[in-house]
């Protein structure tokens, strides 16, 4: 019994080694393409997405374009345009740059995302100039209101009467008694009285 015991032993430690060297080799999707692309040089997506699928069947195969456009963004991959004349098709070849071509690569990036930030920051720079002179321009409008005589009314205040004002005794002069008794108690019924 003691020598049977030992071999099942023996049989598990070998299996819990082989579930830890498994549950180790968790690689991501974006090693394995890396890989792949260094073994085979100007190699398509497609043959990519195929290798990916065929080798690692529970992986998503719509992540596997985006992944590889995202490291060639990144300069991890170095990404050519073909056109397959025997598919009829549009597609990329991918490889892996060397390191001078990577840090030529990267120094483009970060120049064109220098000018990006800048543009951008000038961007926003004209956008609170404008934000600015608007509120200023409303805020001028709503100062002078009784102004008029500029833009689309100007006509208008030249083509009307100037208003006309009138005080209370001159008002109170003009009525007839009859109207000034029907003012009268109008005001009492406001008022009160």
């Amino acid at each position: 019994m003691g020598v049977m015991k030992e071999k099942l032993e023996a049989v598990m430690n070998e299996w819990n080694k082989e579930d830890e060297v498994q549950t180790n080799k968790k690689v991501p999707l974006s090693k394995k393409i890396i890989d792949y692309v260094l073994k085979n040089p100007n190699t398509t997506a497609l043959q990519v997405t195929n290798y990916i699928m065929r080798t690692y069947p529970d992986t998503v195969k719509a992540n596997i374009s985006s992944i590889l456009k995202q490291l060639s963004d990144r300069n991890h991959l170095e990404r050519e345009y073909y056109f397959d004349t025997v598919a009829h098709r549009s597609s990329y070849k991918y490889r892996v740059p060397s390191e001078a071509k990577k840090q030529e690569l990267e120094a483009v990036r970060k120049a064109e995302d220098k000018a990006s930030k800048e543009r951008l920051g000038k961007m926003r720079l004209q956008a609170e100039a404008a934000r600015a002179a608007k509120a200023a321009k409303k805020e001028e409008r709503l100062k002078a209101p009784e102004d008029v005589g500029t833009g689309v009314n100007a006509g208008l205040s030249a083509a009307l009467p100037a208003p006309k004002r009138n005080s209370a005794q001159e008002i109170l002069d003009s009525l007839s008694i009859t109207q000034a008794r029907e003012v009268y108690d109008e005001l009492k019924k406001i008022f009160g009285g």
